[in-house]
C-alpha cells in the first residue's frame, strides 16, 4: 500500500465493486476532501477494474499492459484506453478533459 496512499484490496470486501467506495473513503481520510466521484479516475488493466469504476460513477481508464488487450478492454467501454502509458502527454489530456 506505500505505492498507493488511498486504494483498496480484495481483503478490503470479497465484492470488487464494494472495493471503490473504500477507497473514495481512504482519499477523503487522508486529504480531508470529499471526492466526488464522477471527478474520480479508476484506472486498471482488466474489464473488472473499468466495471468496479462504473459502479460508484467514476470515469474509467483501461491500461493494456495485463493479460487484456486494449480491444478486450475497449469493449468494456471505459472513458480511455491506452496500450501502456509511454505516451504521458495523451494520457494527461485525458485527465484534464475530463
Amino acid at each position: 500500500m506505500r505505492s498507493f496512499a488511498f486504494c483498496a484490496f480484495g481483503d478490503d470486501s470479497p465484492r470488487r465493486n464494494d472495493l471503490g467506495p473504500h477507497a473514495l473513503r481512504r482519499a477523503k481520510e487522508k486529504h480531508a476532501v470529499d471526492f466526488a466521484p464522477e471527478h474520480t479516475f479508476v484506472i486498471g488493466d482488466t474489464p473488472h477494474d473499468i466495471e468496479r469504476g462504473r459502479a460508484i460513477g467514476a470515469k474509467t481508464i483501461g491500461v493494456a499492459t495485463g493479460r487484456f488487450s486494449v480491444a478486450d478492454l475497449q469493449a468494456h467501454a471505459p472513458t480511455a484506453t491506452f496500450a501502456d502509458f509511454s505516451d504521458t502527454a495523451a494520457f494527461l489530456r485525458v485527465i484534464d478533459g475530463a
